[in-house]
């Protein structure tokens, strides 16, 4: 079976530059709907971060739950608090 080619008559510049916009059309659409879903995942970003969580996925408190005279020690979990003037020491 033998395939027939055509020749094809080269498009026009009127016809380049009508797929050129079409073109940056289609790109400055995409641009914008990446542009909103970014600034919509910033808010949602922003939102979840307002409110401070009670407990973190392990069932610890959270450093945004912990009271301003509780200091949250980054090395091993520990809170130190001031009891009578005195640090204690205990762990999550």
């Amino acid at each position: 079976m033998t395939q027939k080619w055509e020749m094809k008559k080269p498009l026009t510049i009127k016809e380049l530059e009508a797929i050129v916009e079409d073109t940056q059309n289609v790109l400055s659409l995409i641009q914008s709907e990446a542009k909103n879903a970014f600034e919509v995942a910033m808010e949602e970003e922003k939102s979840d971060t307002e409110q401070p969580r009670t407990t973190t996925s392990w069932g610890r408190p959270s450093r945004d739950s912990l009271p301003k005279e509780v200091r949250y020690d980054e090395i091993g979990h520990n809170i130190l608090r001031q009891v009578d003037g005195r640090r204690r020491r205990c762990r999550i």
